[in-house]
């Protein structure tokens, strides 16, 4: 199980950090997406594009990015964090919402 902690210093900077405790080997790189990176949800096919550029740890999948942990230009940050058995996953997309893979909500926050 992964953990966080965000705090903010003195002269009000802003700071995450995190563990990585996977039960699995990660083999993750630097990832830079550029703003207009365009990509396809798995969850429905549906087309994406970045109106910012950001910055993390991830690895490719081929077709798109899988992004744990990342940073874009305005400075929002965001950490994946495992928690195993706790999260529960809707089972079919829903036409009324925003559909994502679970590995794709990041990008998404981010873009």
């Amino acid at each position: 199980m992964c953990t966080s902690i965000f705090t903010e210093t003195k002269d009000r900077k802003h700071v995450l950090a995190r563990t990585m405790d996977y039960s699995f080997p990660l083999d993750f790189d630097v990832v830079y997406l550029p703003r207009a990176y365009s990509w396809k949800s798995s969850a429905d096919n549906a087309s994406h594009e970045s109106n910012y550029g950001f910055l993390g740890a991830g690895r490719s999948l081929g077709t798109s990015y899988f992004v744990a942990d990342g940073v874009n230009e305005h400075g929002l940050a965001i950490a994946e964090l495992y928690l195993p058995q706790k999260a529960v996953y809707q089972k079919q997309a829903d036409e009324n919402k925003i559909n994502l893979a679970p590995h794709e909500f990041i990008t998404w926050a981010l873009h």
